[in-house]
């Protein structure tokens, strides 16, 4: 069991962690930053209820490389306007879903919490 200094000690704080992912269609790699749970909650007030555009925006903001702001792809692509669009022309919807699930998949395995015993205690009404 943890102890209250434990506790103290211990206290979650996020740290910033990237993972890299391998595109086969592509033949090539990107390097993604997991975000920090108020980066996730603030993309899902943002876009409240449109899933594609907050998966979009959320490989957007976390694709460290190649940066995916770079002027030169979004003048190609014609996203100056609304620069999170440019990872639907770059990705496709397939591929880009299965990026944001690796992303949200990595964010989860940060908040991990098990079960270690499945007894209930009864209490007895004697």
């Amino acid at each position: 069991m943890l102890n209250i200094k434990e506790l103290i000690e211990k206290a979650v704080k996020e740290k910033e962690r990237f993972v890299t992912v391998r595109i086969e269609q592509m033949d090539g790699e990107i390097k993604l930053r997991i975000p920090f749970s108020k980066e996730l909650e603030e993309l899902r007030e943002k876009h409240k209820g449109k899933y594609e555009d907050m998966m979009y925006d959320l490989i957007y903001n976390c694709c460290e490389e190649p940066r995916l702001n770079s002027d030169e792809l979004l003048n190609h692509f014609q996203s100056k306007d609304i620069p999170y669009k440019v990872v639907e022309k770059v990705f496709g919807q397939g591929i880009s879903e299965s990026i944001a699930n690796i992303i949200l998949d990595e964010k989860s395995k940060e908040n991990s919490v098990k079960i270690l015993n499945n007894k209930v205690d009864e209490i007895k009404n004697s």
